[in-house]
């Protein structure tokens, strides 16, 4: 497929994809992978990747290795082998490999993978983006960014790489670099609701409630997907406990047996119920 043009198939709308959940789920700004609780909703709309064509074809390559495996974390892996297989020096095989092992936790088989791909095409910058969220899944954020931002280099016009950053600098506890990346997601794509959610809870984090306020009122007006419990979370971290707690009442009114949500889990821990919140 590399000797196919990407006129030939049109350029992707994503990066990889093994489990048709996206690289990257936002339960707000939580990193994690393909569904898992953290980095629901799919971040991979928050942008192409946008390389070169090279990369473009890795990235096409790979989620079509993924994504005719059907469902099943066994025939997502065993796709991406037979892939290697058929030639051991195509990097987006590799990259394919790394990211089902990832959707599944095996880390030191995703990031052996991860690094043969990038040994074989060093300027994927797909694989250099998803690549740093598992270096910051396993805390080492100065790997990360240093990843991240090297993919940035490669398609500076990425508003899913700037996310990407973003998001590293909110888990890494570096609030206001969070805030200016996250500004910089939105000169690329003024409805990242993610973004607007990045800059709520570093505000948040940051004591200025007004800000916070003013940003979830930005990603409830670009998105119909803004979880109504943020506002119970901002309640609770400005010290509104009580107004906090009646939000928090009005859902489970209206939701009863409702699945987790992971800002009704902080909404009780800024409200002290340390183990409910838990």
């Amino acid at each position: 497929d590399r000797r196919r043009t990407v006129g030939d198939r049109g350029a992707p709308t994503g990066g990889l994809d093994p489990a048709g959940a996206g690289v990257l789920a936002v339960d707000g700004p939580e990193i994690g992978v393909g569904g898992a609780a953290g980095f629901d909703g799919d971040a991979e709309g928050q942008g192409d990747v946008g390389g070169g064509a090279g990369d473009r074809r890795a990235i096409d390559g790979a989620s079509r290795v993924l994504q005719s495996a059907g469902e099943g974390a066994e025939g997502r892996t065993e796709a991406a082998r037979k892939a290697i297989a058929l030639d051991e020096s195509l990097a987006e095989g590799h990259a394919a490999l790394a990211h089902v092992y990832f959707h599944h936790h095996r880390w030191a088989e995703a990031e052996h993978e991860f690094r043969i791909a990038l040994g074989l095409d060093p300027d994927s910058a797909s694989t250099l983006q998803i690549f740093a969220i598992y270096l910051a899944i396993q805390g080492r954020f100065e790997e990360a960014l240093q990843r991240a931002e090297a993919a940035a280099r490669l398609a500076p016009a990425s508003s899913l790489i700037a996310y990407t950053i973003s998001t590293i600098h909110f888990h890494s506890g570096a609030y206001d670099e969070a805030i200016a990346a996250a500004r910089r997601t939105l000169e690329f794509d003024k409805s990242s609701d993610a973004s607007y959610q990045i800059m709520t809870r570093a505000y948040a984090m940051k004591g200025m409630h007004r800000e916070a306020k003013a940003a979830f009122s930005e990603e409830v007006r670009v998105s119909s997907k803004a979880h109504p419990l943020w506002a119970a979370y901002l309640l609770a971290r400005s010290g509104n406990h009580a107004e906090a707690r009646a939000e928090l009442r009005k859902w489970d009114q209206s939701h009863p047996g409702a699945r987790y949500e992971f800002p009704y889990a902080l909404a009780l821990l800024e409200c002290g119920d340390t183990n409910a919140g838990f």
